[in-house]
């Protein structure tokens, strides 16, 4: 499973995604561990362009076919998650998919936009 992410914040300021992220399966309880980031090193300090937008990808092994929600998790349990990240049937039109959830803990990142591109299940 393959998620673009686009990152906001003001200008040089930095981000900063933990090492340690998977996804967490709401109804088989499995963990899908980060295969690779491009666009974004992690565990290391990133400062914001100018534009204050920082685009990336998060690779992640296909969900099974039975979470069809997750949480989204950076490092330990005292991390930084979002939980209830529900994947909704495709519709016609430009909408393929849905992502809702709650962001728990803080962030100083003023806007976080996922993009669902080919969702695959296995």
């Amino acid at each position: 499973m393959e998620r673009y992410m686009e990152a906001y914040n003001r200008k040089q300021y930095w981000i900063q995604l933990d090492s340690v992220l998977h996804l967490h399966g709401a109804v088989t309880g499995r963990d899908y561990p980060l295969r690779r980031c491009e666009g974004l090193a992690l565990g290391q300090r990133v400062y914001m362009p100018d534009s204050g937008n920082v685009s990336f990808r998060l690779v992640f092994p296909p969900l099974d076919g039975r979470d069809t929600s997750f949480d989204f998790m950076e490092g330990g349990k005292d991390g930084w998650f979002i939980k209830g990240v529900n994947l909704k049937e495709e519709r016609e039109g430009k909408l393929h998919c849905r992502l809702t959830g709650t962001v728990e803990k803080t962030t100083e990142a003023s806007r976080l936009v996922l993009h669902c591109y080919g969702l695959m299940r296995g």
